[in-house]
């Protein structure tokens, strides 16, 4: 095992994301993480409908 210097980044598409840019028309985990993490709520779920 190696490791990186750069961070992974994850974008989810939706219906008009363009796969050449993912990160300005996709949803990035990143901002999915953080709603998870400032909510109040005691259980939380995430479905991906993949």
């Amino acid at each position: 095992m190696g490791s990186s210097s750069s961070p992974v980044r994850c974008a989810w598409p939706q219906g008009d994301t363009q796969l050449r840019y993912p990160d300005l028309t996709g949803l990035e985990y990143d901002k999915v993480r953080s709603a998870l993490l400032d909510s109040p709520a005691q259980v939380k779920l995430v479905i991906l409908d993949c």
